[in-house]
């Protein structure tokens, strides 16, 4: 009876991780040729990774911008930037920047959509880089109450 309930569990949990695999190798965007080909890659320098916007009222909006330099010796360019939560938009710059360039990630954040007290958020950044594709930067604020 145990030999069937592990066979059973077995059998099951290699179709979960089989459809999950798929779907996500479905729902994946390819990845770009600077991405992908490793000779391309290059390294950045980040002004900071965590900013803070100090206090606001609820319901003000305000930019948070993310500074970088590529310190390396190719192009550096970003792939993607996605922001962790539905109250920030992020933008970033899209064109490759040369070495010895700068660039920047600027962060939208509307204190509308959020909670009053302390805000921590998160910005995801993929480019060509050395050492790891991905970044994440920070910024924090406390947002105070429409009194």
């Amino acid at each position: 009876m145990k030999n069937w309930l592990v066979f059973l569990f077995l059998g099951i949990s290699f179709l979960a991780c089989t459809d999950t695999t798929e779907e996500a190798s479905e729902n994946s965007e390819p990845a770009t040729s600077a991405s992908a080909d490793t000779a391309s890659f290059t390294t950045l320098q980040w002004e900071k990774i965590e900013n803070s916007f100090g206090t606001i009222q609820q319901g003000e909006k305000v930019q948070i911008i993310f500074k970088f330099t590529n310190t390396g010796n190719n192009p550096l360019v970003i792939s993607q930037v996605t922001a962790g939560c539905g109250c920030t938009v992020a933008e970033y710059t899209k064109e490759a920047v040369p070495p010895g360039g700068s660039g920047r990630v600027t962060a939208a954040f509307d204190s509308g959509q959020t909670s009053p007290g302390d805000i921590r958020k998160n910005i995801f950044v993929t480019a060509n880089t050395l050492g790891g594709n991905f970044h994440t930067l920070t910024f924090t604020g406390f947002v105070k109450t429409n009194n």
